[in-house]
């Protein structure tokens, strides 16, 4: 395997990198990660072994990780800074490298290893990410409604199926930015869950507002209806006080009620009755 020259900042070099560099940097490891990858993938072992000094050099590293560090925290000198800048870089790649889902084998991390690392795969890596995710997304739709949890259940579990299973696909499609372990896995479900909220989950949350509307509407209809009757049979009855309540009952619910614009006519007529009525069985005074 042929690995670039070493890039990284050399002892004394400041460490305050541009932005113009700090997107390279990026650029350049995401390529190299690329490449760690298609090369393991061209293997019939699925594995490459490589020093880890290799390893790390083959990465162009931030100018930080390439700083001598002098003191320690307490304040006492560091006898041997390069082994504590090695160390740094080991862990900084090791950060890396799990997080775009490979697999080494002894780990750089803190130790770095003395012979040669099998650097691997982990097909898990996304899965995983594309898990937790699915987990997530069932848990607040049975939240809401079982249905809605069922939905994402299925969503999630294709989400993860397709982390699980089409992981070269998924390298080849997805944006170069995007790490290819758990974070990729991440991304994956949350576009399964994201669709299937907006292509199935929100439609039957406005037909089930529509029906609930409707069916409310027509309960109110049916109650204004009702109070109209009996405010009719009060007015009918010779109780106008209750007549005259039950009709503005009726109005407040549906203005537009069926049958009160007759009600109040009855009303009125009832309460001239009653005033007609009341005049005549008054006696009259004789002068």
């Amino acid at each position: 395997m042929v690995l670039p020259p070493a890039l990284n900042a050399e002892p004394g070099e400041p460490s305050v990198e541009t932005a113009a560099e700090v997107v390279d940097g990026i650029r350049a490891r995401r390529a190299r990660l690329r490449a760690l990858r298609h090369a393991i993938l061209n293997e019939r072992a699925r594995s490459l072994s490589i020093a880890p000094d290799e390893l790390v050099r083959s990465f162009v590293l931030p100018r930080w990780v390439g700083e001598s560090a002098t003191e320690a925290p307490g304040g006492s000198s560091i006898s041997d800074p390069d082994a504590s800048r090695d160390a740094r870089a080991a862990n900084y790649v090791a950060g890396l490298l799990n997080l775009d889902g490979f697999t080494c084998r002894p780990s750089l991390r803190n130790s770095p290893a003395v012979g040669p690392v099998d650097l691997g795969l982990n097909p898990n890596a996304a899965a995983f990410g594309a898990t937790v995710v699915a987990l997530l997304a069932t848990a607040v739709g049975l939240y809401s409604q079982w249905l809605y949890g069922l939905i994402f259940a299925v969503a999630g579990g294709a989400a993860v199926w397709v982390a699980r299973n089409l992981m070269p696909e998924l390298d080849r499609w997805a944006p170069a930015f995007i790490p290819r372990g758990r974070l990729l896995g991440v991304v994956v479900a949350l576009i399964f869950v994201g669709v299937a909220g907006v292509a199935v989950i929100l439609p039957i949350h406005d037909q089930r507002n529509s029906d609930a509307n409707a069916q409310a509407a027509a309960y109110n209809v049916a109650t204004a209806e009702h109070l109209v009757a009996e405010a009719t049979a009060y007015a009918a009855a010779g109780d106008t006080s209750g007549a005259t309540t039950l009709l503005a009952q009726a109005t407040q619910i549906d203005p537009t009620v069926p049958g009160g614009e007759a009600a109040q006519v009855q009303i009125l007529s009832a309460v001239v009755r009653s005033a007609v009525a009341s005049a005549l069985a008054q006696p009259r005074s004789h002068k």
